[in-house]
Formats: structure tokens, sequence, C-alpha cells
């Protein structure tokens, strides 16, 4: 009995350490510490091992105002640890010179709150810029427009990439469309693209990926189209760098030699090129003076409604405010309060629930939040208002103002809430309260004394860890066989499937996504490797010769039949 109770002391030991080996931590911290009056600086927050249900830090304050959010999430394995992050950053904008303080950044996680230390920033006065040359004053074209095109000299490439924003003159906020434009000849093989990384916007991906055609100089190209969302964070010339595209083209050979062996054309052959890309300069110009203090940033459209859910209701009962709000900027730069505190009632906030949808080009959002009101009144009429949001709108140069409403509630006295009358009795007389008792575990007093009593062996102690290491070893090798036996079965079931799908497939490109994607399910040697690398080299050049839609009957059997081959072989591949 005293070894058993060794080893569970042991094994609960372990455990604990184990469990403890991913180290929560909360890090704040600013890029500079010093900054002039028309600069900004980022604050970031990153929360290691760690799943937030709030990260809180305050927005609104006489020292400095906060123009755009954003967050990103990280999760790294190193040397068998894992460390998983969330990341949010805040760009500042100071409002005074001199001492400018940050505040703690609170983070809750269930019942557990964490605060960082505030940080406090130097403030002096704005820096000269330096004067720029004189250009052409450029009229800006309307929201609603199309851009201004110039006119394309031909270009000496047949495949090349460049940048288009749908506005080069934005204001901090506001919601531009970026579209990444390659164009070529048909003669397109493969594109590989690294990730946008642009340090002064806010940039989110559009999945949907364009395909058509456009006639420059008489030229007629193909044109595949990715488009960005961006927000300028801050005020001033920026620019969209210059970057560069990996690409495999379809060229003319330079001596005119036949190669037998390739099947659509012998006569052509495979180059690697780097698409260059040019910079692309922007003005990111200033707000215009006059915002009321309301303001918190927001650049775009904006709708805000307000619905109270009940007129009347009885005492110490909750009443719901639900408020819907859509619009076309940046979300986060709105203020996160949206009743106005009183002495009359207690708000809870529920949390906020966003959805985001890109369509032609352009981002919107639908914002749903309730919020739970309950009076501290018994009876009578209180007053409910809530703060108004301000927005600018670009299209119209003016600041507007939304959601300011009041309500009116009834609050009628709660007969489940009524005191009995009667003089409350003494103290004496009251009958004694019983707490409800349940007996979770009950042992013996005389047991545990002589459990504390009995010493730890060390020839209890190397049992155990020899017992725990051997548990251990079975655990690892009963996956090992489980893992060993079950990807060939699920392989051929799932290769099945397939196969059924590759027999009704009526088009190349159809034929190699489906026996590609059982390619990545399969382990492989380097024979079948290189067959399917054959393969998707013939069906990939009759989809990018544009020839796709007008293969022959002939030239889909074969596609067929060499795919259902292919799976043969992947199904008893070791």
């Amino acid at each position: 009995m005293r070894q058993v109770k060794a080893y569970l002391l042991l094994f609960l030991l372990v455990a604990v350490s184990s469990a403890s080996a991913a180290v929560t931590k909360i890090e704040a911290s600013v890029d500079r510490r010093a900054i002039a009056m028309n600069e900004v600086l980022t604050l970031t927050v990153a929360v290691h091992n760690l799943d937030p249900d709030m990260v809180d830090f305050r927005r609104g304050s006489p020292d400095y105002t906060v123009t755009a959010t954003s967050s990103s999430k990280s999760f790294r394995l190193i040397n068998g640890k894992s460390d998983k992050s969330i990341t949010y950053k805040y760009v500042i904008k100071p409002k005074h010179e001199g001492s400018m303080v940050l505040p703690s950044v609170i983070v809750r996680a269930g019942p557990i709150t964490h605060t960082t230390d505030p940080l406090t920033i130097q403030v002096g006065p704005a820096k000269a810029t330096k004067p720029k040359p004189s250009l052409p004053k450029i009229r800006r074209a309307p929201k609603n427009s199309a851009p201004v095109r110039k006119p394309i000299a031909q270009p000496k490439e047949d495949v090349f990439a460049r940048f288009e924003l749908s506005d080069t003159k934005p204001y901090p906020n506001e919601q531009i469309s970026l579209r990444l434009k390659v164009y070529h000849r048909g003669n397109l093989r493969s594109l590989n693209m690294e990730p946008l990384q642009l340090d002064d916007f806010i940039l989110e991906r559009d999945d949907k990926a364009l395909e058509y055609k456009e006639t420059i100089d008489g030229f007629e190209f193909f044109v595949y189209e990715f488009s960005f969302v961006l927000f300028p964070v801050k005020a001033g010339e920026t620019a969209i760098p210059a970057s560069s595209i990996s690409a495999i083209v379809l060229e003319d050979r330079k001596q005119m030699q036949l190669d037998p062996f390739r099947f659509m054309n012998p006569f052509m052959v495979e180059r690697e090129r780097d698409l260059l890309i040019p910079e692309l300069v922007l003005q990111v110009q200033e707000l215009p003076a006059g915002a009321p203090k309301e303001f918190t940033g927001y650049v775009g459209e904006l709708a805000v409604v307000h619905e109270l859910k009940d007129e009347a209701m009885l005492s110490g009962e909750a009443v719901s405010l639900e408020t819907r709000i859509n619009g076309d900027g940046n979300v986060a730069t709105l203020s996160p309060e949206l009743v106005q505190e009183s002495k009359l009632y207690s708000l809870f906030g529920d949390k906020e629930n966003v959805v985001t949808a890109i369509e032609d080009r352009h981002r919107y959002f639908e914002a749903t939040k309730t919020t739970a009101i309950i009076p501290r009144k018994d009876k009578g009429k209180i007053s409910i208002k809530t703060k108004p949001l301000v927005s600018f709108n670009p299209k119209t140069n003016k600041y507007e103002t939304h959601g300011k409403n009041k309500f009116q509630l009834d609050v009628m006295p709660n007969p489940n809430l009524a005191v009995p009358a009667g003089p409350p009795a003494a103290q004496s007389e009251r009958a004694p309260v019983k707490e409800p008792n349940e007996t979770i575990l009950s042992i013996p007093s005389a047991s545990i004394l002589t459990y504390t009593k009995q010493p730890v062996r060390n020839r209890d102690l190397i049992l155990a860890i020899i017992l725990i290491n051997f548990l251990a070893f079975c655990v690892k090798a009963w996956r090992y066989l489980q893992g060993f036996a079950l990807p060939e079965q699920e392989a051929n079931q799932s290769i099945g499937a397939y196969v059924k799908k590759m027999k009704a497939a009526d088009e190349v490109a159809e034929i190699s996504k489906l026996l590609r994607e059982v390619a990545q399910r399969v382990k492989q040697n380097q024979e079948l490797e290189t067959k399917l690398v054959k393969f998707f080299e013939e069906s990939d050049r009759v989809n990018y010769s544009m020839q796709a839609d007008n293969a022959s009957s002939e030239q889909l059997e074969y596609f067929r039949k060499q795919a259902l081959e292919l799976m043969k072989e992947l199904a008893h591949a070791k």
C-alpha cells in the first residue's frame, strides 16, 4: 500500500512538471521611446501560451489617439517545446508635447487577469519636413469612378507584372484596393509568390483570384489578378515597395531542334524568370481639421442601428439593447463603448460578433453587439442614452455622427422581490441557517497520520521510475504500430473514391487535380515521383496553353488512362 501511494505521488509530480513546460507570458513594448508631434509609434502586446477572452487597451485619452489596430497569431516548435502567441499592435499618435503615459494593457483569460506595466513616452515638437519639388496638380477622381488609366507602351517582355491602386491619395484608415496583375500571352507555366509585407498598411488578401483578357496597345494579354485590401496607418508619403515573382515560362528554343520526347510542342522549352514589379508611391493625406471629440479615427461609410427589445420591465431584471453596425472602414478604430453610463442602471456587455465579406475588390463588415441593462430603481421611468459614433466619410469629405439615440424605459415593481411586512426578527430569534454539506472524500484521520509518517525509500522511487518508463514505451509502441498499419488501408479506400471521380471527369484540368490530391496523400518512391512530374508537365502544358476547353476526346482519354495507371501504382506504393 505504501509503495502504491509513493508511485501515485511521483506520477502526479511528473504530470505537473510536464504541464508547466509551456510558460504563459504577457509582454508590452513600443518601437520608440521618444517621438515628434507629427510622428506615430507602435505599441505591441505579445500574449504567449494563453487564449485570452479579452485584451483591453484604453483608446480614448487626452494624451494620444489610437489610429489603427491589428492582430496576428503564430506557433513555433523548438526542441520539442511548443510556443503559441497572439500579437496585438496599436498605432498611436500623440496629442500634445511633453510626457505621455501609455496605460497598462489588461488581458483576461477566465477568472485570471494579467496587466502589463505602463510605458512613458517623451513627445517633442514636430519635425520640419523637407520641401518637395513642385509637381503639377492632380485632380482627385471621385470615389465611385474607375481609376484613370495612362497609356502604356508596348512591353518588351511577353510576361510581366505590375501593381495598381484604386486611389493614390487616401486618408489614414481609408480602405483602398491594391491589385497585383500578371500579364502573359498564354505561355505562363507557373507562379511562385512570396507573401506581401507592408509595414505602413493593414493588409488583407482577397482569396478570389480573377482571370480575364486585356488589350494593351492593340496586343491582347491574358491577366491573372490578385487583390488586396489596404488601410494606411499614418499620413505622409509612403510606397508599395518593388518586389519580384518567380515564374516558369514556355519559350521558343534558340536552336530549332526537334525533341521527340516532348508531348505538346517539341520546339518549346521551360525557363525560369523573375518578374520585377516596380515600386508604387502614394501620398496619404492628413484628415481635415474640426473633428468632433468623439472621433476615434474611423474613416469610411458607416450605419448604426440601436434597438431596445422592451419598453417596460420588472425591477431587478435585464433588458437587451441590440446594436448593428455596417460599414467599409477599419472596425477596430470604432469605440467599443456604445451606451452612456448612469447611476440609474448597470451595464453588462456581451462579446462582439464581426462578419466581413469582400465584393468587387471592396471589403464590407457587419458588427453586432448586445448590451444587457439592469435598472437600479424599483419603479419609475429611466432614460437610456447611447454614445455617438463619429466617422469621416471620404466621399463627402465631412465628419458624420451615427447612433446617438435616447430610449425611455418604464420600470415596474417586481412582486417576486417584495419584502414581507412587519419588523425583522431579532438575531437570537432567527432560525439558524444550515449550509448544505456534501461529502466529497472521507479519509479516517488515523490513515492520514499513518501516511504522513511513512518515509519514501530509494527502492520505491526506482521502481516507480521504471514503471513509468515502461508504460511510456508501451504507449509509443502502440501508437507506432497503429500509425504503421492504418495509412495503407485508408489510402486504398480514398483512392477507390478518386477512381470513380476520375472516370466521370470530362476535363484535363479536373483529371490532373484529382491525381495531385491522391499523390499528396500517399508516400512515393523516386521512380513514381518521376512519372508523376512528367504527367503533370504534359497536362499543365495543355491547361496553360489555353487548349483545355478544346481538348479532343482522344487527348482526354489519353490523360485519363495515364492517371488511372498512376493511381494503381500509388495504391501499392511503399
